[in-house]
C-alpha cells in the first residue's frame, strides 16, 4: 500500500485533502459523511472500528493515549 507521502511528500499534516492541510476537521468530516450517504456517524466512532478491527486481526490492542 502506498503512503500519502509518496503522493504528497510537502504535506506534513495528517489530515490533510489533496496535500493541502484540513482546516476545518469537523467541516470536513461533515462533508465526507454527505458524500458517503451515511448520517450519524462520528470521527471517533472509527477509532472504535479501527481499535475493533486490529483486536479481531490479532494485532496487539495500543494503550488510551498511544
Amino acid at each position: 500500500m502506498h503512503s500519502l507521502e509518496e503522493f504528497y511528500p510537502e504535506c506534513e499534516a495528517v489530515f490533510a485533502y489533496e496535500g493541502q492541510r484540513l482546516m476545518d476537521l469537523k467541516r470536513a468530516w461533515k462533508t465526507a459523511c454527505e458524500k458517503a450517504k451515511v448520517n450519524g456517524l462520528l470521527s471517533h466512532d472509527m477509532r472504535r472500528s479501527a481499535n475493533r478491527n486490529m483486536r479481531d486481526a490479532g494485532l496487539p490492542q495500543p494503550m488510551p493515549g498511544e
